[in-house]
């Protein structure tokens, strides 16, 4: 669940999204980091999903951007997604890991 984890931290959040694990305090997380919370035992989904809010990461990018196919084509060419240059995207993401992923995170 933590490699689940850190693969859509860099794939939605990207290069900016270990420091955000690393520093950004959560209020929903009783005031911790995602890491703290993390190595207090929470689960990685609420982890994810206190992270994403706090960011405002829409529900469609939740899952990565290379699980939107074609559409993260569009949202990269419109501005960029998950804090990197418009027309900039992973080869390989958490697309193919996607039911499983929402198996455990959803």
């Amino acid at each position: 669940r933590y490699s689940e984890f850190r693969d859509l931290v860099d794939d939605v959040l990207g290069p900016v999204g270990p420091t955000l694990v690393r520093d950004q305090v959560l209020g929903p997380l009783g005031e911790r980091t995602a890491q703290e919370a993390l190595d207090d035992g929470v689960e990685p989904r609420a982890v994810w999903r206190a992270l994403c809010d706090a960011m405002d990461v829409p529900e469609a990018l939740r899952w990565g951007t290379t699980a939107l196919g074609a559409h993260g084509t569009e949202l990269a060419a419109a501005g960029g997604v998950g804090g990197r240059p418009a027309g900039c995207r992973r080869s390989i993401g958490v697309s193919a890991w996607r039911p499983a992923l929402e198996h455990l995170f959803g």
